[in-house]
């Protein structure tokens, strides 16, 4: 009796991971036309007579790999309803699909990964990755990369190394040409957002005087910019910091086209700052101001140095 109950439970749970994973395709785009589900996978779709037919797809459940060759070389992976696959640039191109297996999955934190083709359309050798890869030359993918496949998440690809010149894609590409990246990938990272503190309340004096505002304005251009202020441009500058736009200046020098043309390493960009406003070096501890750097937030790291103890000692009496 044991025996047929364990059978039976052995049944149920053989059926519910056959349903676990499921997947339904259609020849025309907008889920019409014939439709075809698949709850396994099928490494040569000319076998059913689905080779180069599918034009768009419902997931019903789990994740699935969609190939452009058999036996499952050049995929994407899919985890939601794609109502037309000319997109991705797999429409009536695949020849194989199957639910991605357990071992294939990102990890359970929830990673995020990308694939990366040495061809457009997803064609050629590829290459995973799940964490920022500051010099593709070492993995050898230094401008070889012709499209990419986004698993989870959002991800940089950059022009230079160090995460410089970048673009951010949180979906599939085909073709990198409209980003103007087919080929010059040097770099690449997922964004991870990171929770920043806002900036210390400022310990400036309210209102500064006209030689504490040059003074500020000065140390700014030198910071963002690497270089002095021209005499209009400085005058300014002063201005808006002594009616108290300090932030919102600071603003506008650090995502002007100037200071995004400069393209620093984070380290130089941390080298500059200090230099900038403090006249020196960074020393030990300020290393916590390079997960800032690295996401964009130049402008949090300047005015938290701004109304630093060290920088306010200097200021003009």
């Amino acid at each position: 009796m044991k025996k047929i109950l364990l059978g039976i439970t052995l049944m149920f749970v053989l059926a519910g991971v056959a349903q676990a994973q499921s997947i339904i395709v259609f020849t025309g785009p907008d889920f019409r036309g014939q439709q075809q589900t698949f709850d396994r996978e099928a490494p040569r779709l000319r076998d059913v007579g689905w080779n180069d037919r599918i034009a768009s797809v419902q997931i019903r459940s789990g994740e699935w790999q969609l190939c452009r060759q058999e036996s499952f070389t050049e995929c994407i992976r899919l985890s939601k309803d794609v109502s037309n696959l000319a997109g991705s640039g797999m429409d009536y191109a695949i020849n194989s699909l199957r639910p991605v297996r357990g071992d294939e999955r990102p990890p359970p934190s929830g990673a995020p990964f990308i694939t990366v083709f040495e061809g457009s359309g997803f064609r050629g050798q590829q290459r995973s990755f799940q964490g920022a890869i500051p010099r593709l030359r070492n993995q050898g993918w230094s401008d070889r990369i012709g499209s990419a496949s986004v698993g989870t998440g959002e991800w940089d690809l950059c022009a230079n190394e160090e995460f410089r010149e970048c673009v951010s894609i949180s979906e599939d590409h085909a073709d990198l040409v409209s980003q103007r990246l087919d080929y010059r990938v040097r770099s690449l990272r997922p964004v991870v957002p990171v929770e920043v503190e806002p900036p210390p309340p400022t310990g400036l004096p309210t209102p500064m005087t006209q030689a504490q505002s040059e003074y500020v304005a000065e140390r700014l251009y030198r910071a963002v910019l690497g270089r002095e202020p021209d005499p209009q441009g400085l005058s300014n500058a002063a201005t808006e910091i002594r009616f108290g736009n300090l932030e919102k200046f600071t603003n506008s020098l650090v995502f002007s086209s100037e200071s995004r043309a400069l393209r620093l390493s984070t380290e130089e960009r941390l080298e500059q700052i200090y230099q900038g406003l403090l006249g020196r070096s960074p020393r030990e501890g300020a290393q916590s101001h390079l997960p800032q750097l690295q996401q964009g937030r130049t402008d949090y790291v300047v005015l938290t140095i701004l109304n630093s103890e060290e920088f306010l000692r200097n200021l003009p009496q």
